[in-house]
């Protein structure tokens, strides 16, 4: 994947978002897997280096911290080696135009999606972007996610942030599939969480409706102003992600004997994809700007492709209707 340098024009992001219902009147909105800029769409998907980012300036809010995860995803090329991974060309890039109105410019906006493998080791890290052009105008989000070959105990990484015009949300974690990827989640993550939870303003906790999806040791973070996410954000995102390399790099698959490990890795795996899509409020924004048919394609081919569409229900599922395979209320 290639990312546009800093004077292009065509920067890009696309906000998947998990909205959690608290009450009637409060919600919190969970950011969903990430980012990504292409010379062009072809480029993207057939290279795996990204120019190297400028050592004179800050990292780019938010392709540069893409940039930074694929340097460093490069840098281990020889213990896992990525390739990219086919996405249909017709959900690689979307495009749309809003008119100028008043005082708003003409805006727009482009999605694009990218993925890469570890053949059996790594099922998909992937890249989306939405952002907009003139570059000025919110949101710029960055959404990555990476999920694990399910032969593997290990946890979902996920790193994802929004800057909107109040300023940026970020939320960091390794995401449980399992109670072992729980256990593996909580001993990788203690220390480098307490390091960066002393340097940076949390957002408030997870809800109870989501808690099964994340570890004791996420991070939501709300921060005002572009100086403490270049620096300190950045370093916290980077630590994280360097850690989930670590596990993936040395972890062991499942014996193939232990079939009933394997099913509960393998149903945590759709359990996760089935919540995030089914509850995904970026649904009706995508649907807004690029139609229903192209919306439901990226969520349910590319995005969260073991989402289980059979428990969808216009009204939005319950982790417990998730869990024993119901609609739920």
């Amino acid at each position: 994947m290639v990312i546009l340098p800093h004077h292009a024009p065509h920067s890009s992001s696309l906000t998947i978002l998990l909205l959690i219902t608290i009450s009637h009147s409060r919600a919190f909105y969970i950011l969903a897997p990430l980012v990504e800029r292409s010379r062009t769409v072809l480029s993207a998907v057939s290279s795996d280096a990204p120019p190297a980012p400028s050592s004179n300036r800050p990292v780019v809010i938010y392709e540069g911290f893409w940039h930074e995860a694929k340097a460093m995803m490069d840098a281990r090329q020889s213990s896992l080696p990525w390739k990219s991974q086919t996405i249909p060309f017709d959900l690689q890039r979307k495009v749309c135009t809003t008119p100028a109105k008043g005082k708003r410019l003409e805006t727009v906006t482009v999605a694009e999606v990218f993925a890469y493998t570890v053949p059996g080791r790594i099922r998909q890290a992937r890249a989306a972007v939405l952002s907009t052009i003139p570059e000025e105008a919110p949101p710029k989000v960055l959404n990555f996610v990476v999920f694990p070959d399910s032969s593997y105990d290990l946890p979902i990484f996920g790193a994802d942030f929004v800057s909107l015009p109040g300023g940026h949300l970020v939320v960091l974690d390794f995401q449980p599939v399992s109670s072992t990827s729980l256990s593996v989640a909580e001993k990788a993550l203690r220390d480098i969480h307490a390091h960066y939870t002393a340097l940076l303003p949390s957002h408030g906790e997870i809800p109870d409706a989501a808690r099964s999806f994340f570890s004791p040791y996420y991070m939501f973070i709300r921060v005002e102003g572009d100086a403490l996410v270049e620096t300190t954000v950045l370093a916290a995102f980077k630590a994280y992600f360097s850690a989930y390399l670590d596990l993936v790099e040395h972890a062991s698959p499942i014996p193939v004997e232990e079939t009933s490990r394997l099913l509960e890795v393998q149903e945590g795996h759709r359990n996760y994809a089935t919540y995030r899509a089914v509850n995904d409020p970026a649904r009706g924004m995508l649907t807004r700007m690029y139609g229903r048919s192209w919306t439901e394609r990226l969520i349910y081919e590319v995005l969260f492709e073991q989402a289980d569409r059979e428990l969808e229900d216009d009204g939005g599922i319950t982790v417990e209707a998730v869990r024993s395979g119901g609609t739920g209320g």
